[in-house]
């Protein structure tokens, strides 16, 4: 029963943010490749190559070098165009995210949510930059490598203790032992959903670039450009109505 208990209070810090005890080597997402700084003993007992080997670079050496982890990022992006036909550019941006694989998320009025995978999210930026002149552009990346990481490590970890509190009920035979054992199993079930929702959405937002393009019509923009004139009285010859013609 203490053993039990030991464990049901393991699996609670597991799921815990900070508490998991990393399994990843995270020397892959920021190798120390050793230098060849220190000088090789002179006598190697004779074994002259594996002397030379170990002067050498880990590369050189036939070491496997760890691969660099790739970053997460999601990248999003606003931009305000000026067009003639507001109807056909909404069309084309829709097809413009259709054509590179992605899809419409959002449309009001004049304005449309596509998202595109990450890897066309430049070439889609090209293309809806040539439906009219871009009035504003604003692109933002951000950086969840570190939350990807942990959700990984939270999840592994879970997945691990729920087998060793299976394995632990399977073997428990008193009634109060196997009803809190089974209350921990349900709790964690609970907390492994909720973490792999939040990854799934994390891994959607990377993959996925989100573009939100505004639309205006050239004439809307006209309107507001209007001619201020020197003198007030100058509008009573009708002169701001003449210019506006």
């Amino acid at each position: 029963m203490r053993r039990t208990g030991i464990l049901l209070m393991l699996t609670a810090c597991i799921l815990a943010p900070g508490c998991a005890v990393a399994r990843f080597d995270h020397k892959a997402s920021s190798p120390a490749l050793k230098t060849n700084d220190q000088a090789v003993p002179a006598d190697t007992g004779g074994d002259a190559d594996l002397a030379a080997d170990r002067a050498k670079p880990p590369e050189q050496a036939g070491e496997p070098i760890a691969n660099i982890q790739p970053r997460k990022v999601i990248y999003t992006a606003d931009m305000e165009i000026i067009v003639a036909d507001l109807d056909r550019a909404l069309g084309e941006a829709r097809k413009t995210a259709e054509r590179m694989g992605g899809y419409m998320q959002h449309l009001s009025g004049g304005s449309i949510t596509i998202r595109v995978p990450a890897e066309q999210f430049n070439s889609a930026m090209d293309a809806l930059s040539k439906l009219g002149p871009v009035a504003s552009r604003k692109i933002a990346a951000l950086d969840v490598t570190e939350q990807h990481t942990d959700l990984e490590i939270r999840i592994s970890n879970g997945r691990a203790a729920l087998k060793r509190l299976q394995a632990l009920l399977d073997k428990a035979t008193d009634v109060k032992e196997v009803l809190a054992i089974e209350k921990e199993l349900v709790r964690m079930r609970t907390e492994m959903e909720r973490l792999q929702g939040k990854m799934n959405l994390l891994k959607n937002r990377v993959a996925y670039a989100t573009i939100t393009v505004s639309f205006q019509r050239a004439a809307q923009v006209s309107d507001h450009i209007r001619v201020k004139l020197p003198f007030w009285w100058l509008s009573q010859l009708g002169l701001e109505t003449l210019m506006d013609l």
